[in-house]
Protein backbone atom coordinates (compact mmCIF):
# COMPACT_ATOMS: atom_id res chain seq x y z
CA UNK A 1 0.00 0.00 0.00
CA UNK A 2 1.35 3.42 -0.92
CA UNK A 3 1.89 5.95 1.85
CA UNK A 4 1.96 9.70 1.47
CA UNK A 5 3.34 12.66 3.38
CA UNK A 6 2.12 16.24 3.28
CA UNK A 7 3.72 19.63 3.80
CA UNK A 8 1.99 22.94 4.58
CA UNK A 9 3.68 26.15 3.39
CA UNK A 10 2.42 29.63 4.24
CA UNK A 11 3.66 32.11 1.63
CA UNK A 12 3.48 35.73 2.72
CA UNK A 13 3.32 38.33 0.00
CA UNK A 14 6.39 40.53 -0.20
CA UNK A 15 5.62 44.24 -0.44
CA UNK A 16 6.63 44.22 -4.11
CA UNK A 17 4.56 41.09 -4.82
CA UNK A 18 1.54 42.79 -3.32
CA UNK A 19 1.89 45.68 -5.81
CA UNK A 20 3.20 43.91 -8.92
CA UNK A 21 1.76 40.91 -10.75
CA UNK A 22 5.19 40.19 -12.25
CA UNK A 23 6.83 40.16 -8.81
CA UNK A 24 4.04 37.96 -7.43
CA UNK A 25 4.44 35.50 -10.33
CA UNK A 26 8.20 35.38 -9.70
CA UNK A 27 7.73 34.76 -5.96
CA UNK A 28 5.16 32.02 -6.63
CA UNK A 29 7.27 30.35 -9.34
CA UNK A 30 10.32 30.26 -7.06
CA UNK A 31 8.31 28.52 -4.33
CA UNK A 32 6.70 26.01 -6.70
CA UNK A 33 10.04 25.25 -8.42
CA UNK A 34 11.80 24.71 -5.08
CA UNK A 35 9.08 22.38 -3.79
CA UNK A 36 8.88 20.51 -7.11
CA UNK A 37 12.64 19.95 -7.11
CA UNK A 38 12.25 18.32 -3.69
CA UNK A 39 9.58 15.98 -5.08
CA UNK A 40 6.52 17.78 -3.67
CA UNK A 41 3.37 18.14 -5.77
CA UNK A 42 0.89 20.96 -5.12
CA UNK A 43 -2.35 19.46 -3.80
CA UNK A 44 -4.28 22.53 -2.68
CA UNK A 45 -4.04 26.27 -2.08
CA UNK A 46 -6.07 28.55 0.15
CA UNK A 47 -6.18 32.34 0.12
CA UNK A 48 -7.58 33.98 3.24
CA UNK A 49 -9.49 37.19 3.80
CA UNK A 50 -10.75 40.05 1.68
CA UNK A 51 -7.32 41.62 1.34
CA UNK A 52 -5.01 38.61 1.47
CA UNK A 53 -1.48 38.93 2.82
CA UNK A 54 -0.58 35.28 2.48
CA UNK A 55 -1.54 32.03 0.77
CA UNK A 56 -1.50 28.53 2.25
CA UNK A 57 -0.21 25.72 0.03
CA UNK A 58 -0.55 22.02 0.73
CA UNK A 59 1.99 19.79 -0.99
CA UNK A 60 2.07 16.01 -1.04
CA UNK A 61 4.40 13.25 -2.17
CA UNK A 62 4.69 9.51 -1.89
CA UNK A 63 6.76 8.44 1.12
CA UNK A 64 10.09 6.85 0.35
CA UNK A 65 10.30 3.30 1.65
CA UNK A 66 13.52 2.27 3.34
Amino acid sequence: MKKYEYNHVRMSYTFLSFLSKTAFDRQLSELLDRMGNEGWQLRSSICEGLLPTHIHFVFGREKETS
